[in-house]
């Protein structure tokens, strides 16, 4: 998976757009966020077999499909070929788990090594240390 010419400022509109929309199960949640914006740095849809649920139950049960939320990474980063990294050489564009709130959540690295989580904040995207991140993903 290659990343876009122009992947660092789409990237950025991605995050931008995402920050002003609030936290929807199946419209704005941690695992499509994050996909949104490797759509954006490399024109590919990580998420396209999983987009069009609705609600908290449907995420629950996809995620359950996939063994949760670091299984969904580990079967997208198979298909994909992206390197599992150790999390503190995460650079900006990559894709990392943290604990929020007693569980998984995904993260994309962002400028200054701030993980970027749309399940951190009621409304928009809110931010974690890169050193709170448990497993990391290659982008690019």
């Amino acid at each position: 998976m290659n990343r876009l010419p122009d992947w660092q400022s789409r990237l950025a509109d991605a995050i931008r757009a995402a920050s002003e929309r609030p936290f929807s199960y199946g419209g704005h949640d941690c695992c499509l966020a994050v996909c949104d914006c490797v759509l954006a740095e490399t024109g590919i849809d990580l998420a396209d077999d999983i987009r069009g649920y609705c609600g908290k139950s449907e995420a629950v049960a996809v995620l359950k499909r996939y063994g949760g939320v670091a299984g969904l990474c580990e079967t997208k980063a198979k298909i994909h070929r992206l390197a599992e990294v150790p999390p503190l050489q995460a650079q900006r564009g990559d894709v990392v788990i943290t604990l929020e709130r007693g569980r998984d959540t995904l993260g994309i690295v962002d400028l200054g090594g701030r993980v970027t989580l749309s399940a951190a904040a009621p409304k928009g995207w809110g931010e974690r240390p890169l050193r709170e991140a448990s497993r990391a993903w290659r982008i690019g």
